[in-house]
């Protein structure tokens, strides 16, 4: 399968839940972040491909409590969903950039 992503992925393990309609209704950890979007290890069968969600995190450092995107289900894997920043949410760019921000860091610090 071609990469056709348009921002780098980082790898992060942030624990996170998936809304639908303001119910949680599934939990999942994030493999990996972009300024553009996620990917998180859950039950795909969960939910649709094209179908709008919320995902929730519980953030540290970089932005702080609890925060809630809206993104858009773009790809169905085996292991998780690939998610993309609903062009709704002005907000979640930066959370998402916060997260990538943090990663990184925290990858330089191990290196």
């Amino acid at each position: 399968m071609a990469n056709h992503r348009k921002s780098g992925r980082i790898p992060h393990g942030v624990r996170v839940v998936l809304y639908w309609s303001g119910i949680p209704i599934l939990p999942g950890r994030m493999r990996d972040v972009s300024d553009r979007g996620l990917f998180v290890e859950t039950d795909p069968n969960q939910v649709v491909r094209g179908g709008t969600i919320e995902v929730g995190m519980w953030l540290g450092r970089s932005v702080g409590a609890h925060q809630r995107i809206r993104t858009r289900v773009i790809r169905k894997e085996d292991d998780g969903v690939a998610l993309a920043i609903a062009p709704d949410d002005k907000f979640a760019g930066r959370i998402l950039r916060g997260l990538v921000e943090e990663a990184a860091g925290d990858s330089a610090e191990i290196a």
